[in-house]
Formats: structure tokens, C-alpha cells, sequence
């Protein structure tokens, strides 16, 4: 789909080319090589948000994966330190349960949320038993980028996913306009053999492939039925 979209956008930018080069002075040929600029110009416009949310959302992924993957080795600090605590404060049991690696990012970030929360209530201790000082300050701005990251994700998915919908849109107006063009055309130039090819060479709109049905299966021919037996 993406790749007819392209061709179709590349053949709308060749006619605005051709037309712009042999121009008319008729008011409904002007303002039909207007729409198709705008819509050309448009499409440039899309293409350009479709790549950079791509990207963008590309780039946040690989930067929340890695700080997940630095988060869970901070998580799996917290709880070793914290099992040295159970032994006198039986009610942090299953407080720092480590979330499952494969779990979603979502279940990830809850559970990442609910150990700092209890790790923060419970600094003084932990800390006496070799957190680190700085470990829920640390780990609080590695959520908050976590999170930013995330949001960044689904804003470069958005933008990409939006500006592709748009692409389709453009495109189909684009060759609904070369069509129309192409009926212009015709009679334009149906005294200049060589400029009439030239056109239709550059609007030569590449629409999609219909599937033949195939043919419905030719029945066997009944086999000739011998003589009946003689009794």
C-alpha cells in the first residue's frame, strides 16, 4: 500500500511538472493545476511527518528498552536489600516483588512505581542497609524519563499513523485530478503526437491490481452409459 502511495504521489509531481511547463490560459485547466500544486505540496508536507514520527517513535523505543533494562538491575538491588530487612519488619513481605521481565511496559512501570513509593517510605532503613543514598532520587527521575519516553512513543506513532492516513487521502485526489487533466489533455494535444505521448507518459497512474476471479471448474463429462444388461 505504501509503495502504490509513493508512485502515486511521484506520477502526481511528474504532471504537475508537465503541466506547469505547458500551461493553459483556460480558468477551470488554472485552477485544476492549482489543486493538484497544493495537493503535491501537501503531500510533501505529510511525507515528511510520516518519516519523522517514524523515526521519533523508533527512538524513544530504543531509549525506554534501555532504561528499562537499567531500571530492572536497580530493582533487583532494592530487593536484595530489602529481603535483609523481613527478619524485623515481616510486613514488607511481597513489597518488593520484582515485576516479571517480559511483562508489558505498563505492568512494568506500575510495579517499578509501587516498590519506590515503599522504598521511599522506608529510606532511613534501607539505606542503613546499603541502598545508597541517592538510590530513590536516582530511580525517581529514571521513572519520570521512563515515562517521557513512553509518551514519546506514542506521539511519534500518532504523527506517523496520522500523516499516512493523509498520504492516502492526498494521493487519491492527486489522480482523481491527473484523471481529469488527462480528459483536458487528450483533445489539447491530439495535433502533437509528441507532446500527447510525453503526457501520456507522465501520467501514466499506477492504480491497483484487481484479482482475476479464477474460472469456475469445468464439471466432468458424464461417462456414456452402456447398454443395460440383458436380464
Amino acid at each position: 500500500m505504501q509503495a502504490e502511495i509513493r508512485r502515486r504521489l511521484a506520477t502526481a509531481a511528474q504532471v504537475l511538472e508537465f503541466v506547469q511547463a505547458h500551461p493553459d490560459t483556460d480558468p477551470g485547466y488554472v485552477a485544476l493545476v492549482a489543486r493538484l500544486q497544493e495537493r503535491v505540496a501537501r503531500g510533501g508536507t505529510y511525507a515528511i511527518q510520516q518519516r519523522d514520527g517514524s523515526a521519533d517513535e523508533t527512538a524513544a523505543s530504543s531509549q525506554r528498552r534501555e532504561i528499562r533494562r537499567l531500571m530492572m538491575a536497580r530493582l533487583r538491588h532494592l530487593a536484595r536489600v530489602a529481603s535483609e530487612a523481613l527478619a524485623d519488619h515481616p510486613d514488607l513481605q511481597g513489597a518488593f516483588a520484582l515485576p516479571n521481565p517480559s511483562a508489558a511496559h505498563m505492568a512494568f512501570i506500575t510495579a517499578a512505581k509501587s516498590m519506590l513509593a515503599t522504598a521511599t517510605a522506608q529510606q532511613a532503613l534501607l539505606v542503613g542497609l546499603g541502598l545508597g543514598a541517592t538510590f530513590v532520587d536516582d530511580f525517581t527521575k529514571a521513572v519520570a524519563t521512563f515515562d517521557a519516553a513512553t509518551q514519546g512513543t506514542h506521539v511519534g506513532r500518532r504523527d506517523h499513523v496520522g500523516a499516512r492516513a493523509e498520504l492516502a487521502a492526498v494521493a487519491e485526489d492527486c489522480i482523481h485530478l491527473t484523471r481529469v487533466l488527462d480528459g483536458l489533455n487528450q483533445t489539447r494535444f491530439r495535433a502533437d503526437p509528441e507532446l500527447l505521448a510525453e503526457w501520456q507518459s507522465v501520467s501514466n497512474v499506477v492504480t491497483p491490481s484487481r484479482r482475476k476471479k479464477a474460472p469456475a471448474p469445468t464439471p466432468a463429462p458424464a461417462q456414456a452409459q452402456g447398454p443395460a444388461p440383458t436380464p
